[in-house]
């Protein structure tokens, strides 16, 4: 997948931590909706804007979370293996 949307798919983006008291951001295609102190924090925001999209619309969406090594990873953002991750 690339970095882009493409149709009708919902994408929200994990960057790397920075500094400060909402270090870990999380955006929804390119609007910003929030900062957490912890990337645990942001990405179980992630994961329940996820489901009140998925009750309405039925449409692809996904995580795209950067690591430590600034290496973006693709994930559908409803699948069993991000829900355990994040456990």
């Amino acid at each position: 997948m690339e970095a882009r949307d493409l149709g009708d798919t919902i994408t929200f983006y994990l960057p790397q931590g920075s500094a400060g008291a909402e270090a870990y951001a999380v955006f929804q295609d390119r609007q910003h909706l929030g900062g957490f102190p912890t990337r645990e924090e942001s990405l179980q925001f992630a994961l329940a804007r996820a489901h009140v999209i998925r009750e309405t619309r039925t449409v692809p969406i996904r995580l795209r979370i950067e690591d430590d090594a600034g290496v973006w990873l693709t994930r559908d953002a409803l699948a069993e293996a991000v829900a355990a991750d994040s456990e």
